[in-house]
Formats: structure tokens, sequence, C-alpha cells
């Protein structure tokens, strides 16, 4: 009721203004994440353990999730009300929540195996199919009824454990001989953080902005990220990578396409 309160209490132009806000976060998050990944896997020096970043992406998604929902009821009595009966009571909807905690976490790991082995444009333009994969489960398996905050609660602690044993199981060796922050610096706390915090500030933004625009700023995105490529990485532009991004930019804007509501009297005059 507050938060409806809250939207409803502001003018025409502050949600203009987050319109915009919205444009360029979602714009520079995605442009950000392609090239930011591209060069910490390629750049000079000695090669952080991927699998433990997943996992202290994870870490601080939890602890960013926690103080949101904190931040959304207000309270610490409320907020403790509110893991207990949103996840804690709710064990078969959490426990729903371990497929797809089990899938982003595989997808989280193998962003760092495509970033050493793709540029950045061609990883951009394939990271984005993830639109596809994230309503199917949204839909099918999770349903509609938990706040955004909550979710992803749920999704970070089922991640965390996970995320530790499949870290453990592919580097052990590395991870006992040269420790589990081996080669982290401040380039790659900011790496992490980037992909925890990124997620969740492109989730917190878009409730202001309408879906044509969210398919402008993902496409928008792709494009910097090429044109970026070219000039850092020397990206070779070629046909096949052309029409494949033209093909990814059309499956966005038909995915967010909503056909406009007809009004009662049309639809009656319709049936007439």
């Amino acid at each position: 009721m507050s938060e409806e309160k809250t939207q409803n209490s502001m003018g025409p132009t502050t949600n203009s203004n987050l319109k915009y806000l919205s444009l360029v976060t979602l714009t520079v998050q995605n442009s950000a994440v392609a090239l930011s990944m591209r060069y910490a896997r390629t750049r000079p020096g000695d090669m952080f353990i991927a699998s433990t970043a997943v996992v202290s992406a994870e870490f601080v998604k939890l602890l960013a999730s926690l103080y949101l929902v904190f931040h959304q009821v207000g309270s610490l009595q409320q907020f403790i009300v509110a893991l207990q009966t949103q996840i804690l009571k709710q064990k078969l909807d959490t426990l729903k929540v371990a497929v797809p905690s089990f899938i982003y976490l595989v997808q989280n790991n193998l962003l760092y195996v495509s970033a050493s082995n793709l540029d950045a444009a061609t990883y951009q333009v394939t990271y984005q199919m993830k639109i596809l994969t994230t309503a199917m489960f949204a839909v099918l398996i999770l349903g509609s009824d938990v706040s955004i905050w909550i979710r992803n609660v749920q999704l970070s602690f089922l991640s965390l454990p996970l995320g530790v044993l499949t870290a453990l199981a592919n580097d052990w060796s590395s991870i006992t001989s040269k420790g589990f922050f081996y080669a982290y610096d401040s380039y790659i706390i900011y790496l992490i953080v980037l992909n925890a915090v990124g997620g969740l500030l492109v989730a917190m933004v878009v409730k202001y902005a309408d879906n044509i625009l969210k398919g402008f700023a993902t496409s928008l995105a792709i494009v910097l990220s090429t044109v970026f490529s070219v000039f850092i990485f020397d990206f070779m532009i070629s046909i096949e990578f052309v029409v494949g991004t033209v093909f990814v930019m059309a499956s966005i804007f038909l995915y967010s396409y909503e056909p406009p509501k007809k009004s009662p009297s049309t639809l009656y005059l319709e049936k007439v």
C-alpha cells in the first residue's frame, strides 16, 4: 500500500526523469558487464579463479537483497517476519527456487568461460538470450506473488552452497594451493560488485520504465558493446554477426511488446 501511495504521489516530471534514468542505467550496466568481463579474462597478470568470483558475487548479492528487504519493510521485526513467512514457512516455494538457482549458477560460471573465448560483442548478443529463459522460469516455476528482493534472497541463499561445492569440485587444487581469493585486486572486486548489484539495480529501476524503453536500452547496450569492442579489442564485424544481432534485437522488442488493451466499449462493438 505504501509503495502504491509513493508511486501515485510522483508527478509526471519525476516519472519521466526515472524513465530516462532507467534507460541510462540499463544501457551502462549491460555494456559494462560484457566489456569488463572480457577485459578481466584477457588482461596481463595472474588469472583469478572464476568459480570463486561467482561465489563472491552471490554473497554480495545476498547481502544487498537482505538490505533491500529490510529497507522495504522498514523495521527489524518486520524484516524477520518477512523472512520467516515468505522463505522459511514457504518451503515448497523456496525449494522450487533451487532449480533456477542451480541453472543460474551454471550460467554465471559459463559467463567467465564465454568471456575468455568470445569477443565482448558476441558475448553481449548471446547473453541477451537469458530474457527467454528468465521469462520461462518466472512463469512456469516461480509464479509472480513474491517481491523481487525476497526472490533474490532465495536465489542467492540457495546458490551459495551450490557455488561453493562447484568451486571446490572444479578448482580444488587451485584453491588449496593458491587460496580462495587468489589474484583478487580492485578491478576484480569491481567486477564482482558489478555482477552482483547490477541485476538488482536494474530490477529496481525498470519498474519505472515501459517495455519499449527496456528493449531500446538492451539493444543500445549491444551496439555500444560492439563499438567499444572494435576500438578496444580489435573486433571485426562480420555479416553473420550483423544478421544474428538484428534477430536478437528484433526478438527483444517482440518479447517486450504489449498490445494496447481495448476498452469495454470497443470489445462490445467488435462483438456486435
